[in-house]
């Protein structure tokens, strides 16, 4: 009889590894993306007659210090080449890419990263390259990603967030397969 433990087992000595990539909408902090392994792409702020600057860099006190002076401050999304450019440098180094986005409701991120998974999959073909909506942002997001990685410490593969070629279950992740619609 196989149980859950052999099947890994039998997995892993056919899997190749992965990378969980997400963007600063998560709010981890670079710290902890680093601590639980997990590629972070920056989203981009713009203040009024300033430079876009990673997310990541602006204080929290500061950006709404910014707009209570009643200034201007916009965000920008990752746009498709920014996300093919680091899905295909984690693809050539052998690994395989699973995307885990900001909410599709709130920002074009997650756009640009499904076609980027697309295309870079499509020239890539033996290589996994999938991307889920997380359907949340901030720290709801963060706690998809942070599950996530936490699942890859156990060693599960890509494949048991698989349900398809093209269809992830966060179930695996979360225990909440109701909130991630998948591409």
């Amino acid at each position: 009889m196989m149980t859950f433990d052999n099947i890994r087992s039998s997995e892993r000595k056919n899997m190749r590894d992965y990378v969980i990539l997400t963007d600063s909408g998560t709010d981890l902090s670079p710290e902890k993306a680093k601590e639980i392994g997990v590629r972070v792409i920056d989203l981009m702020v713009i203040m009024e007659g300033g430079e876009p600057t990673p997310n990541r860099e602006v204080a929290p006190k500061d950006f709404y210090d910014f707009l209570r002076s009643k200034k201007m401050a916009t965000t920008s999304a990752v746009n498709v080449e920014t996300f093919s450019e680091v899905m295909e440098e984690i693809v050539k180094e052998g690994k395989d890419v699973i995307y885990m986005g900001f909410s599709s409701g709130l920002s074009a991120t997650f756009s640009a990263g499904r076609l980027a998974a697309e295309e870079v999959g499509e020239k890539y073909p033996e290589s996994k390259v999938l991307a889920v909506d997380t359907l949340a942002a901030s720290l709801g997001q963060g706690l998809f990603v942070y599950l996530a990685a936490k699942m890859k410490e156990r060693e599960l593969p890509l494949t048991r967030y698989t349900l398809g070629r093209r269809t992830i279950s966060s179930t695996c992740a979360t225990g909440l397969r109701s909130t991630t619609l998948c591409s």
